[in-house]
C-alpha cells in the first residue's frame, strides 16, 4: 500500500509539473507582442529574424521556463552542421519560425523522454514486475516517446503542404487575373494572400511573408526561392521556378500562370485517377480474405453436420 501511495503521489506531481510547464511556456509578453505586430506592419523585420511568429510554445517570446531550461540543450553535444540545419528546416516547414525553435524542441524532447522513463520505472516497480519486464517497458516507452515528436513534425509538414497544394490552383488563377488587371507580381501576391485568409490560412501566411520580405528590400526572386525552400512542396516549387524564369526572360506572366494552372489541374486529375485505380486493386485483398473466410465457415459447418449424421 505504501508503494501505491508513493506512485500515486509521484504521478500527480508529474502531471502538475507538466501542466505548470505548458502554462508558463504559453505565456507571452503583451508589450513585446504589440511591438512585433507594429514592426511587421511596417515591414521592418530584421535580416536575422525574418520569420518569427508571436504565438505558441515554439513561437514568439521565450517563456521564463524555457529560458531556465535552455542551458540543458546547450550542455548536450552539438550535432553536426548538416543535421542541425535539417532540423531547423523541418521546424520551419512545420510552421515553427522562431530562431531558437531547434533548442526548445530539443529541451522538450529530453524532458518528455526523461519523464516517460521515470514514470515507467516507478509504475513497473509499483505493480511488482520483474526487472526484465520493467526494463523492457521503460525502454519501449522511451523509444516511442523519443520518436513521437519527429513523427508529429512529419505529420504537420505533410498537413501544411497538402493544404497549400489543395489551394494552389485557384490561387494561381487569381494571381493571373490580378496580373492581367495591371498589378505587379508582388502586388498580385499580396492580393492573393489577402483573399485566401479564410480559404487557406497556411498559403495566405506564406505569401504574406513573401510580400514582407519584398517590402523590406529583398528581390522578388530571392523571396520566392525562400518560399519554395520554406514550404518544401513540389507543386509550389514548380510555380516558383516558373515565375522566376518568366521574370528573367520578360515573357507574359498571366499566360504562363494560366498554362501552369491548367497543367496543375491535369496532373491532379491524373493523380486522382491513379489513386482510384490502385484502390480498386487493393480492395481485392480484403474481399478475397472475406470470401475465403465465408467459404471456410460454410465448409466447416457442412463437415460438422455431415459428421453428426454419419455418427
Amino acid at each position: 500500500m505504501g508503494d501505491v501511495a508513493i506512485s500515486t503521489a509521484f504521478v500527480f506531481l508529474s502531471v502538475f509539473l507538466a501542466l505548470l510547464g505548458v502554462s508558463t511556456a504559453l505565456k507571452t509578453d503583451s508589450g513585446r507582442l504589440r511591438l512585433w505586430r507594429i514592426k511587421s506592419s511596417q515591414a521592418a523585420m530584421a535580416e536575422d529574424d525574418p520569420f518569427e511568429d508571436p504565438s505558441g510554445i515554439l513561437y514568439g517570446e521565450t517563456s521564463p521556463l524555457m529560458k531556465k531550461l535552455a542551458p540543458v540543450a546547450q550542455a548536450i553535444p552539438q550535432q553536426n552542421q548538416e543535421r542541425e540545419s535539417e532540423l531547423r528546416r523541418r521546424l520551419l516547414r512545420a510552421g515553427f519560425r522562431r530562431r531558437d525553435a531547434a533548442r526548445i524542441y530539443t529541451v522538450l524532447r529530453i524532458l518528455l523522454v526523461a519523464g516517460v522513463g521515470v514514470t515507467g520505472a516507478v509504475t513497473a516497480r509499483t505493480f511488482g514486475l520483474s526487472e526484465v519486464s520493467a526494463l523492457g517497458i521503460t525502454v519501449v516507452g522511451v523509444i516511442a516517446f523519443y520518436l513521437a515528436p519527429s513523427m508529429y513534425l512529419d505529420r504537420r509538414i505533410k498537413s501544411r503542404q497538402s493544404s497549400i497544394d489543395t489551394a494552389l490552383a485557384p490561387a494561381i488563377d487569381l494571381l493571373a487575373i490580378s496580373v492581367d488587371a495591371g498589378m505587379s507580381t508582388s502586388q498580385a501576391l499580396a492580393r492573393v494572400a489577402k483573399e485566401f485568409k479564410r480559404i487557406s490560412p497556411v498559403l495566405s501566411e506564406e505569401l504574406e511573408l513573401v510580400t514582407m520580405q519584398t517590402s523590406a528590400g529583398r528581390t522578388n526572386a530571392d523571396s520566392m526561392r525562400d518560399l519554395a525552400d520554406r514550404v518544401g512542396s513540389k507543386d509550389l516549387g514548380l510555380l516558383v521556378n516558373m515565375l522566376i524564369q518568366t521574370e528573367r526572360f520578360g515573357t507574359n506572366v498571366a499566360d504562363a500562370l494560366r498554362s501552369h494552372s491548367d497543367e496543375l489541374r491535369t496532373f491532379r486529375l491524373q493523380a486522382a485517377e491513379e489513386r482510384a485505380g490502385r484502390a480498386s486493386v487493393m480492395m481485392l485483398i480484403p474481399t478475397s480474405l472475406i470470401m475465403v473466410s465465408i467459404l471456410v465457415i460454410i465448409l466447416g459447418l457442412g463437415a460438422i453436420k455431415a459428421s453428426d449424421l454419419l455418427s
